[in-house]
């Protein structure tokens, strides 16, 4: 390969557009918005969590709702607030499939139980449900 073909092959990969993906301020804080998250979302976070036991029935659990976070996000300085604090009192990396209020909740919880979960899994499934089978012993 010549030294000309190995620059331009160079360059073509470095001018590879990457898909765009949304930070994590701006999947939870698109979280914030639609659910209109406030100081009773934050005291909630803040007491000490109830994961759900052998007690839970699948059949009653309903399936992880799609999420599309918003692609950027301009909030208000409560909403601003709001979302920091989540982020800060839920530092752990399973915070980044949440897609709803109650799996920023158990958050804590499931990560505790099985810290190696694997993304395509976070994804998918309910973090209820996770948490549900960790209570069973049944990792998958």
């Amino acid at each position: 390969m010549s030294l000309v073909q190995h620059i331009r092959r160079e360059r073509a990969e470095k001018s590879k557009k990457e898909p765009f993906t949304p930070t994590l301020f701006d999947r939870i804080n698109g979280l914030v918005k639609a659910h209109a998250l406030g100081e009773a979302f934050l005291r909630d976070l803040e007491a000490p969590p109830h994961p759900p036991g052998e007690e839970v029935e699948f059949d009653r659990i309903k399936p992880k709702a799609p999420y599309e976070p918003p692609l950027f996000s301009l909030s208000t300085e409560d909403e601003y607030r709001v979302t920091m604090a989540i982020i800060r009192r839920v530092a752990n990396p399973y915070l980044n499939f949440a897609s709803s209020p109650d799996e920023i909740l158990l958050c804590e919880a499931l990560f505790s139980r099985n810290p190696a979960l694997p993304p395509e899994r976070l994804a998918r499934v309910h973090f209820e449900v996770l948490l549900a089978e960790a209570a069973k012993g049944n990792f998958r």
